[in-house]
């Protein structure tokens, strides 16, 4: 087997492995803001929440936004944390959450309907049915493969 094909079945079980816990982080992320920024499932007070947050008017919350807001409620939130929290949040990857990305991430985490919730975060019964995920190299593998093209 080529070093080229060793490296490519190593690399896409991290890619997936790293995806899926980035979405987790950050929804957790997610769930332990809920209560600072005092997220709700009433559409009315979220764009009220929306509007107050989105200091520039641009019509979408932007990375510092996002940070001054968490900052402001007393939630303090390392990059790592911010950049994932807005990455499970932004399903366009604009960089930003717009309107309807911040409805669909309040009510997903307030445990509403499927509807509401952004494409990528499964429901409870979903990821129980779920396949796992392929299983990732072990450090003891990676060294394995480390040594191989070192040689």
């Amino acid at each position: 087997m080529s070093l080229r094909a060793i490296a490519m079945r190593v690399a896409r079980p991290l890619a997936l492995a790293t995806s899926v816990t980035v979405t987790a982080y950050g929804y957790n992320q997610w769930n332990k803001a809920k209560a600072p920024l005092k997220l709700s499932t009433n559409n009315e007070e979220m764009l009220r929440l929306f509007d107050r947050l989105d200091k520039d008017k641009s019509g979408a919350i932007d990375r510092s936004e996002l940070e001054a807001a968490l900052t402001s409620a007393g939630h303090a939130v390392n990059i790592l944390a911010l950049e994932a929290m807005l990455s499970v949040a932004d399903e366009d990857k604009d960089g930003q959450i717009s309107k309807d990305e911040w409805l669909r991430i309040c009510h997903a985490v307030n445990g509403d309907s499927v509807a509401a919730r952004p494409k990528h975060v499964p429901t409870a019964t979903a990821a129980k049915a779920a396949p796992a995920p392929a299983a990732t190299p072990t450090a003891e593998a990676l060294k394995d493969i480390d040594h191989s093209f070192r040689k």
